[in-house]
């Protein structure tokens, strides 16, 4: 018997066990309780008495549960694209540490770090255990997780395993909620220690199930604290927060990047390149200047996500630092720029399908579903068929990232939902978004929901 278990309260050191051939079973614990043992009979009685195996195996399952819903490579990678912007973090943390209670929001537009600055957070505050306790959740449209449902269920499984108890959630969504709110409501004292909940993509779980963004007014007490962040395109939504008492962090929503930021994040990840970037710097009439990344900060309006595609274009050779006045004028324009570029290659042509697939499911797709979606394309006889698939789900990298379906297999999505919602709306590709929504509902009907799902 290896390892700690569980003795009511206290975790116990098992130093030997050993049941021998005369039929004796003999242990020797750290414990104030008994110290050695070697005994026929109640031995078996004795040692589960002092090792609560069944509650150490059902708290152990938990906390196995809770692992899985904790976006840890989400965050990871979240949190890597998070460069300067200290005004900001230093803000909102200062507004946290102020706030005894009570749901707090942050808006902006798509693109300006929202879910970075939420991963950051996460991060930084599960790195004080001591003074809060951190609940993040992510939404996402096309995630599995997007509903209040997998909320409930994760949030549920971070107090019990904070708390010590094992879970068993109740059977119906209204039990759950009900069974959440009740123990919010006294968490808060027993752990001693504040309840902060991170809650990103709220504007996207409002467009699925609008009667979520009444949770964390209902599932309030004293140290418990929400922080949710969305976009602002649901005036709607916000005037309902608004009317039921959350607080705005930014009163105009996040700032986007200024020039100091933006040549934060390009320093950190040009890598030898920066030094071309420095060499751009300059002083005329006593002010220091990079027209480089001037041009930058106005073009990209401050989103990150626009910079982390010039950094990606910059790296493969697409754009060099002396190309500041070929960069497309806003995120638009960039993502109609890389959808021209898609239209002149064999790979372009398998990619465009592709993204129109991705761009109407609601899940997650494994490369098998991809590729019996696309058994149509008139490449797929070719001998080069293979090849054509990995090169394009390669060259999609930029905009593509693996996330998990509902069957726990390995899938693709959107790095980040603008994407999508671009594709939804752009001439370039109106056929191939035509033949995809075509394409999806006909194996929605035949495969099923979460091979293929759409909205």
């Amino acid at each position: 018997m290896k390892g700690r278990l569980k003795f009511i309260s206290n975790a116990v050191p098992q130093i030997y066990f050993r049941l021998s051939s005369n039929e004796y079973l003999e242990y020797i614990p750290f414990s104030d309780y008994v110290a050695f043992s070697q005994q026929r009979g109640v031995a078996l009685e004795r040692f589960h008495e002092l090792f609560r195996l069944d509650e150490w195996r059902k708290i152990d399952s938990t906390e196995q549960q809770s692992k899985e819903l904790k976006f840890d490579d989400l965050i990871a990678e979240l949190s890597e694209v998070f460069v300067g912007r200290v005004d900001d973090i230093s803000e909102v943390k200062k507004i946290l540490k102020a706030q005894p209670n009570g749901v707090l929001w942050i808006s902006g537009k798509p693109g300006v770090g929202k879910s970075a600055l939420m991963a950051r957070l996460v991060r930084d505050y599960q790195n004080a255990p001591q003074h809060y306790l951190t609940i993040p959740y992510f939404f996402r449209i096309g995630h599995s997780g997007c509903s209040t449902e997998q909320f409930l269920k994760a949030a549920l499984l971070h107090l019990h395993v904070a708390l010590g108890l094992p879970f068993k959630p109740a059977v119906t969504i209204d039990e759950q909620r009900q069974q959440f709110v009740d123990l919010v409501r006294n968490a808060g004292e027993c752990i001693g220690k504040k309840i902060l909940f991170l809650v990103d993509g709220l504007d996207e779980i409002y467009r699925l199930e609008p009667a979520f963004i009444s949770l964390p007014f209902i599932a309030t007490a004293p140290r418990v604290l929400w922080l949710c962040a969305g976009r602002n395109e649901l005036p709607e939504m916000e005037t309902s927060l608004r009317q039921s008492g959350a607080e705005w962090v930014f009163s105009t929503g996040l700032p986007a990047m200024d020039e100091q930021d933006i040549r934060s994040m390009m320093t950190a990840y040009l890598e030898r390149l920066k030094y071309q970037l420095f060499a751009r710097d300059e002083i005329t009439e006593g002010h220091a200047g990079n027209r480089f990344l001037e041009v930058l900060t106005h073009k990209s309006d401050g989103l990150p996500l626009y910079v982390r595609m010039v950094i990606d274009d910059l790296r493969r050779g697409k754009w060099t630092l002396q190309d500041e006045d070929k960069l497309p004028d806003g995120l638009r324009a960039y993502f109609e720029q890389i959808l021209e570029r898609l239209r002149v290659s064999d790979t372009g042509t398998v990619l465009t399908p592709l993204f129109c697939l991705l761009a109407w499911a609601a899940e997650p797709i494994t490369e098998s579903t991809l590729r019996l979606l696309l058994r149509e394309h008139y490449l797929s006889k070719s001998e080069r068929w293979e090849e054509l698939f990995r090169k394009a789900l390669d060259h999609g990298h930029l905009m593509l990232r693996p996330a998990l379906t509902p069957e726990a297999k390995t899938g693709w999505t959107f790095y980040h939902d603008t994407f999508r919602q671009h594709l939804r709306e752009s001439v370039l590709i109106r056929d191939n978004r035509e033949w995809a929504l075509e394409i999806e509902f006909f194996a929605n009907v035949g495969y099923g929901r979460s091979q293929a799902a759409i909205l």
